[in-house]
């Protein structure tokens, strides 16, 4: 009875640390777009490797810890981690998920959604048994308190976990100009690609600063390395939204392939109206981009974006 409370107290330890953590960061990227002030997720999203460590070292910490200090002490510890991981996956990535099925399969990358939530729930197994499996290497278990010093252990991790995250968010600060992004966004660009979009657009009636401007936010929210991912998946058959335009498809297509897309489906004649004085008019601009994406974090950083190329076009 005393191990299975101890099992079930550093159980809800974990998840309650993990939760914390994230919680106060409040990153949700890729399952939300980030804003141009996200200064956090954006770095997040710049590189495959900050963002596993962001997502996947935490709960494989926290996992580790839990198993190798029931071991230490004797007891099981095979089902606990297994718990702290997929009862953090289930507060996540299973409440988001239920979010979406209520939207229904309708909504913008409904597929695409789901899919990366059940990823996240394969993952969380994953470091779990990688947790357990450490746990029984000997010398690991050195990096570890003492079994006397574990409830004042777990008390002193969940203080730092809100220190640390209150630190991460004091110093997010907008350091980040809509120029930069720009910048950072066509370097990632090819000058083919580039110019194939305005021509698209062209032979469609819309506005090429639309439809770059879309691009080039679709590729800071999806980098190269994201759409790498989801091509594999599109190769195996599931459908989503891919390409570097993330329009919905069956099957793989090429960046290419989904401007073209876009341009012939949702922006067809996506050409803002004019004001008294000759320029776009905000609101107008706003609404050709709703037909792509409504999404209203989406829709404002594309408007901060339009300006900006169609000054350097």
């Amino acid at each position: 009875m005393h191990e299975f409370a101890a099992q079930i107290g550093v159980t809800i330890a974990g998840v309650a640390a993990l939760h914390v953590f994230f919680r106060a960061v409040e990153s949700n990227w890729p399952h939300s777009y980030f804003s141009v002030s996200d200064v956090a997720a954006q770095r997040i999203a710049a590189s495959p490797l900050r963002y596993l460590a962001f997502r996947v070292l935490p709960v494989f910490g926290v996992a580790f810890f839990v198993a190798g200090s029931l071991r230490q002490a004797g007891a099981m510890y095979v089902l606990a981690p297994l718990a702290v991981t997929v009862g953090h996956a289930a507060i996540t990535n299973g409440h988001a998920a239920l979010t979406t099925l209520r939207r229904g399969p309708r909504s913008f990358g409904f597929w695409s959604i789901l899919s990366g939530h059940f990823a996240a729930v394969v993952v969380a197994i994953c470091l779990a048994a990688l947790a357990v499996a450490l746990a029984a290497v000997e010398p690991l278990l050195s990096l570890l308190p003492s079994v006397s010093e574990l409830s004042a252990t777990l008390w002193t991790a969940a203080v730092a976990a809100v220190l640390g995250a209150y630190l991460v968010r004091v110093s997010n600060r907008p350091t980040v100009t809509v120029f930069d992004l720009v910048a950072r966004s066509r370097s990632g660009i090819s000058e083919r690609t580039w110019s194939f979009a305005a021509e698209i657009a062209r032979q469609n009636g819309a506005d090429p600063a639309v439809v770059q401007s879309i691009m080039l936010v679709e590729n800071l929210q999806r980098p190269r390395w994201v759409r790498a991912i989801e091509n594999i998946k599109a190769r195996l058959g599931w459908r989503g939204t891919y390409g570097i335009m993330q329009v919905d498809a069956k099957r793989f297509i090429t960046d290419e392939e989904s401007i073209r897309i876009s341009c012939e489906q949702h922006l067809r004649g996506a050409s803002p109206a004019q004001t008294a004085h000759g320029s776009p008019e905000q609101d107008s601009i706003a609404e050709l981009v709703r037909r792509h994406n409504p999404d209203p974090t989406f829709v404002d950083m594309v408007l901060q974006v339009y300006w900006q190329v169609r000054e350097t076009n």
